[in-house]
């Protein structure tokens, strides 16, 4: 009886079932181990039969074509023609995807096979993502990415299956026992901080947007892409219709992040003044240089009259934090959909006998009226947030000059911060 060939599989009869048994090896599976199948007969050309048409099955199966080996080669093809494809090189997402290859993927699985590549792989390379520090939200799109660049190599035959859609995010321990790459953090500011960070702040080129910001809360983006006919001094109130999108040659002025953030944000009476003398020593500065016209509607421009990047407006406040030293200093937007702490106090209107109203409110809608609020029997509030205790936690409230909220969260008298104007709050 002749030997069988290479790859035609093994066949034995099994006594203990009276049956004829055969073994087929069809390589490394998608797991990374050798793949086998087995068939049962009751003769043995029964068995050789099935064995045949196993073998053909696989074959038919659609393969890998040469060229591409490793993990890394093969997300430097998808870069370079899928994303190329929708997106140019140099545009912000672009640069996403070629920092996420090039920073975490290409280091951390690179040199591995594309064939033997397991969704166990995948894992570790992301329990080692987060235990170097980095968030969440950065692993997910880690993941995903790496799963964008595994399922462009099926459709091209370059692989086999992918991976990264079997793997597992980190569970929330490891992100808590890792110490964190940057701390980034929100926090507000305490009245001696507030105080302190005015104080800082005045005299600065840049007084009356620093003191825009931390009374108003507003993205960087939203803030210096204000116009002047998004501000009214007279009634204290700028409403937010547009920010900054993109960076570097993209970037660009477009609608807010979300329908929501196109909303009507009230103006401290400090930030109000600051406003006015910064629009004064504008209008001279233009007037004694060549300015680009383009951008004379911009509040918030540099010396040349040009835009400014957020990032500088991001690295301007930690500067001055730092003068006043209060350490980190991160912005953080008020919602009027989150309940607050006890901060701040009633508005002028509220002390003359008429309800205070807020000026936050999105487009299109209307101010938002003031939520019902009771208490049931087990002393739970039940509805919406006393109005009374809605405020923000970096800068005053929604409201015109002299309206509700504060600096801080402690209810400390305004009279102490120290800045011109935020007497009347109280």
């Amino acid at each position: 009886m002749s030997r069988r060939g290479r790859g035609d599989g093994g066949i034995y009869r099994d006594p203990d079932r009276n049956r004829w048994v055969g073994q087929l090896d069809l390589g490394i599976g998608p797991d990374g181990k050798r793949l086998r199948r087995k068939v049962v007969g009751r003769t043995k050309s029964d068995v050789a039969a099935k064995l045949r048409a196993l073998r053909k099955e696989h074959d038919g199966r659609p393969g890998t074509t040469p060229g591409v080996q490793t993990v890394g080669e093969l997300a430097a093809r998808w870069l370079d023609t899928a994303v190329r494809a929708r997106h140019p090189e140099g545009s912000p997402m672009w640069e996403t995807y070629q920092y996420a290859i090039d920073h975490h993927i290409a280091p951390g699985l690179g040199d591995r096979q594309l064939r033997t590549v397991t969704a166990d792989d995948v894992d570790r390379f992301l329990m080692d993502r987060a235990r170097s520090g980095y968030s969440r939200s950065v692993v997910r799109r880690i993941r995903n990415t790496l799963s964008q660049v595994f399922r462009w190599g099926v459709r091209r035959r370059q692989c086999t299956w992918d991976p990264a859609a079997f793997a597992e995010l980190p569970p929330s321990s490891i992100y808590e026992e890792a110490t964190p790459r940057v701390n980034r953090t929100p926090r507000a500011l305490l009245p001696e901080e507030a105080r302190r960070f005015v104080n800082a702040a005045a005299g600065d080129p840049n007084e009356a947007l620093l003191l825009t910001a931390i009374c108003t809360g507003l993205r960087p983006g939203e803030l210096l892409a204000l116009h002047w006919d998004d501000v009214d001094l007279t009634k204290g109130v700028l409403i937010v219709r547009r920010a900054w999108k993109g960076h570097d040659q993209y970037r660009h002025i477009g609608e807010p992040k979300t329908r929501s953030s196109i909303r009507t944000v009230g103006l401290a009476t400090v930030a109000v003044e600051a406003i006015r003398r910064h629009q004064i020593a504008q209008q001279r500065r233009r007037t004694a240089h060549d300015c680009p016209a383009e951008w004379e509607q911009l509040v918030f421009s540099s010396a040349a009259g040009t835009p400014i990047d957020p990032s500088n407006l991001r690295r301007l406040v930690k500067d001055v934090a730092t003068r006043a030293g209060i350490g980190h200093l991160a912005p953080v937007r008020p919602s009027p959909h989150r309940r607050q702490p006890a901060v701040g106090c009633r508005s002028a209107q509220s002390r003359a006998g008429r309800p205070a109203r807020s000026h936050h409110h999105t487009h299109g809608r209307g101010p938002l009226p003031a939520p019902a609020h009771r208490d049931d029997r087990r002393g739970r509030r039940t509805h919406g947030v006393d109005p009374s205790r809605r405020g923000s936690k970096l800068g005053p409230p929604f409201g015109p000059p002299g309206g509700s909220g504060t600096l801080s969260q402690t209810g400390e008298t305004p009279e102490t911060l120290g800045g011109q104007g935020i007497s009347e709050w109280s």
